[in-house]
């Protein structure tokens, strides 16, 4: 049965703004090697995963930047959503597309904008996952062990007695908690962090969407009845707009879990920058700049040009400055972010 990977490149990365912005979305930056993230997610599943085996779900608005960073990838290994409709609507219609084409598959869908090190654990536990979903009538997930009350994850209930290095059972899928659950789940020591990569058989999430979404099965149906890309943007917009976390994997009681044992980082938001790069002495983040702290402690700060920054007396603060752009956050509200006018400024 063929595996085929499937990687996500529909985010805006607005968490990421200035950095991240319309033209420029966060998969095409790059933030953890000199490349874009999306060219290292693709270089690291060559390893397992055969390139013509590779498709890109992406929309309308970022596909030609995506193709432009992927040259050696064929036009049909693209599948370009019409609108964005969240990561059910996307993966009901990559799954339907995919099985048209090659028949009963093993997909892995994954981000287009996580880091795995290293590589070869995570090409492992993704060998693991096919063998798995090609013999049984599973969703696979891949878990990492909190190390925080963190509320921007899906958490995995395990059986109290749950292994390393094997797949468990999932008890409950509980997508992005609240503060006082996180914290609960982090003492419990039988959850893990859903690292949003799921892997299946074509057939076995044909299912899972008719009996959990069946709105979104009625939809491709009738996509299934259309020849031209007008046709199917015509029906796109009749998807619900939910994620396949709450849609399916919050319901279903067919997913089971590997436990990863590596480095894990989601690059979410600017946080994600003291997992990714080293601190001085007192504790700052400094990415691509000359920099002075003077009484200064548990900053980020990054720049793309060579001005020196210096900071006297500032604690806990995020400052990125690009060629036109300067954002000064405290870093314990980065969730606020999203809530600028990216589009005016």
């Amino acid at each position: 049965m063929k595996h085929i990977a499937l990687i996500m490149a529909g985010g805006s990365g607005k968490r990421f703004w200035p950095l991240s912005t319309a033209d420029r979305p966060k998969q095409l930056l790059p933030l953890i090697s000199e490349q874009p993230m999306i060219v290292d997610t693709v270089n690291r599943l060559l390893a397992v995963i055969p390139k013509e085996n590779i498709f890109i779900a992406t929309n309308v608005s970022q596909a030609a930047k995506i193709q432009s960073v992927l040259p050696e990838f064929s036009e049909d290994q693209f599948l370009i959503e019409p609108a964005f409709r969240d990561t059910a609507a996307a993966i009901t219609y990559a799954n339907y597309r995919l099985h048209e084409r090659f028949g009963e598959s093993v997909v892995t869908v994954l981000p287009s904008d996580h880091l795995f090190e290293p590589a070869s654990a995570f090409c492992d536990a993704l060998l693991q996952a096919y063998e798995t979903a090609k013999r049984e009538a599973v969703t696979v997930l891949f878990g990492i062990k909190p190390y925080r009350s963190d509320t921007n994850y899906g958490y995995l209930e395990l059986e109290k007695s749950w292994k390393k290095n094997r797949m468990n059972r999932v008890m409950r899928f509980w997508e992005k908690p609240n503060k006082e659950r996180a914290e609960q789940y982090l003492r419990a020591g039988n959850y893990l962090w859903n690292c949003g990569i799921f892997t299946f058989s074509t057939v076995h999430m044909q299912k899972e969407i008719e009996r959990y979404l069946p709105k979104h099965h009625r939809v491709i149906q009738r996509i299934a009845q259309r020849d031209s890309f007008q046709e199917v943007q015509g029906c796109f917009s009749e998807f619900p707009r939910i994620s396949i976390d709450f849609g399916v994997m919050e319901k279903t009681e067919s997913i089971v879990v590997y436990p990863l044992e590596l480095r894990w980082s989601d690059v979410g938001n600017f946080l994600s920058f003291e997992d990714l790069y080293e601190q001085d002495a007192s504790q700052n983040t400094v990415v691509g700049t000359a920099f002075q702290g003077i009484e200064s402690s548990g900053n980020i700060v990054y720049t793309n040009n060579r001005q020196k920054i210096t900071l006297v007396g500032i604690e806990d603060m995020v400052i990125v400055q690009t060629d036109d752009q300067l954002l000064i956050c405290n870093k314990h509200q980065l969730n606020k972010i999203k809530q600028i006018d990216q589009e005016g400024v």
